[in-house]
């Protein structure tokens, strides 16, 4: 039995679950996966290379921004594309997200921080340092990405790794992939209003905040004015 100190303030009950689940795990390193992911044989081989990345050499280029490398993300294959044309959009824009935008996030703009699942985390360093997630019944639609935002604010790294990746299964209704895409956008629009993104927006070049704010607020920014444009003429 895990006892709390005092008045106990419960959030969310993805978050609470895996926060209150890392005390029971052992090990240096946790890998976060969901229920409806499915690992491949030949991808399992791979996981002493993947592992290999959080080692102190990975973790920078040169001088004061050598960051340990505390969350290792890579990407997914959505295997319930061939269910209808709804499935096929979907997995469509969860192979953008997941492996285009991410990429170009690690890669040029050095703003990867979202990291959802199945990422793999130095569970000593998060242990001390807020947790995989962030419970907070108000702000955290998406609760994953304060994992990363708390992990950064803090001095870690988050870098993304191509040479691995898990399938991924999905309710594919067509009702079920509009409410996963407006998750999505409520949960930016609720990170902007917390004070971890201001923090980080605080911290960051003016090049690295341009390429984050594209890739978070901006995405959805950008489209309402596309289609308000649309409408108006």
């Amino acid at each position: 039995r895990i006892e709390l100190p005092g008045m106990a303030i419960i959030g969310e009950g993805k978050p609470e679950n895996q926060n209150h689940a890392m005390i029971f795990t052992r090990g240096r390193f946790l890998q976060t996966v969901d229920m409806n992911q499915d690992g491949y044989f030949e991808e399992s081989l791979k996981m002493r290379n993947m592992l290999e990345e959080f080692q102190p050499q990975n973790a920078g280029c040169c001088g004061f921004d050598r960051k340990p490398v505390t969350i290792v993300g890579f990407g997914e294959y959505q295997f319930s594309a061939a269910f209808n044309a709804a499935a096929e959009f979907s997995a469509l824009s969860e192979f953008t997200f997941t492996n285009l935008v991410q990429r170009s996030m690690d890669v040029w703009g050095d703003c990867r921080m979202h990291y959802g699942h199945p990422d793999l985390h130095d569970r000593l360093w998060l242990t001390t340092r807020g947790g995989v997630s962030k419970a907070n019944s108000v702000l955290c639609i998406n609760e994953d990405i304060f994992g990363s935002y708390e992990s950064m604010l803090r001095g870690g790294r988050v870098v993304y790794r191509e040479y691995l990746q898990v399938g991924k299964g999905k309710d594919m209704g067509f009702s079920t992939v509009g409410v996963f895409e407006a998750k999505i956008a409520c949960g930016n629009a609720e990170q902007a209003l917390s004070r971890d993104m201001f923090r980080i927006n605080e911290s960051m070049g003016l090049f690295r905040l341009l390429s984050y704010f594209h890739t978070s607020n901006g995405f959805f920014i950008n489209n309402g004015f596309l289609i308000n444009n649309n409408f108006l003429n």
